[in-house]
């Protein structure tokens, strides 16, 4: 289950405290939190997991939406 944030589902949308991610072709969740946090360390990768409430983190694929807190 995403948290409810009111964005369109289609690019990266930003808000104040959020940014809506739709991951590309080839991403995963190291290359997204360098991306946003400036590294793929455990710590980032970790925000990025509980904010979106992932599971299983190796089943995110290109389309999906994902938060990320700015």
């Amino acid at each position: 289950p995403q948290p409810e944030i009111d964005m369109e589902e289609t690019g990266n949308q930003q808000t104040g405290k959020y940014t809506l991610h739709i991951i590309e072709d080839g991403e995963s969740l190291w290359s997204i939190s360098k991306k946003y946090y400036g590294n793929g360390s455990g710590f980032a990768m970790k925000k990025l997991i509980d904010l979106n409430k992932l599971d299983n983190p190796q089943s995110i694929k290109t389309g999906d939406p994902i938060i990320i807190k700015n």
